[in-house]
């Protein structure tokens, strides 16, 4: 409560608010968090994730499917899920190698990863940790 202008008899009251913001901020957090078995699990739904979303990309630009609809209806997801998932499709080749091969830990989940999927690999790179190309 303030001491405001009370000629009219009222109160004045201030409550301290600010907005949250609209989405979350998500963050790749170090490997060591994780058990092995989560982390596994992990790479298990990744490399599944990215294979779907290969397989996904390749049967529209074949025109096999239709379209993201199609494959919505087909997988009882939604057509937004779709489009998040098929970001996958595009993940830079030596980050996909590194996460097959264990090479690089992700310790993010498969809707977290293709939510925030910067477009360039290079910017990918820096994304999952990854300073360099590891194949060279």
């Amino acid at each position: 409560m303030s001491d405001g202008d009370q000629s009219d008899g009222g109160l004045e009251i201030t409550v301290p608010w600010s907005p949250k913001p609209l989405k979350p901020k998500r963050d790749i957090h170090a490997a060591k968090e994780l058990s092995d078995a989560t982390q596994r699990l992990n790479q298990f739904r990744l490399v599944a994730a990215i294979h779907r979303a290969r397989q996904w990309h390749a049967g529209l630009v074949s025109g096999a499917i239709t379209d993201v609809d199609a494959i919505a209806a087909q997988e009882k997801k939604s057509p937004r899920n779709i489009r998040t998932l098929l970001s996958l499709a595009f993940l830079a080749p030596d980050i996909i190698e590194a996460i097959i091969d264990e090479r690089l830990k992700v310790d993010t989940t498969v809707s977290d990863l293709s939510a925030n999927l910067p477009i360039s690999w290079a910017e990918q790179r820096r994304y999952v940790g990854m300073t360099t190309s590891l194949t060279n």
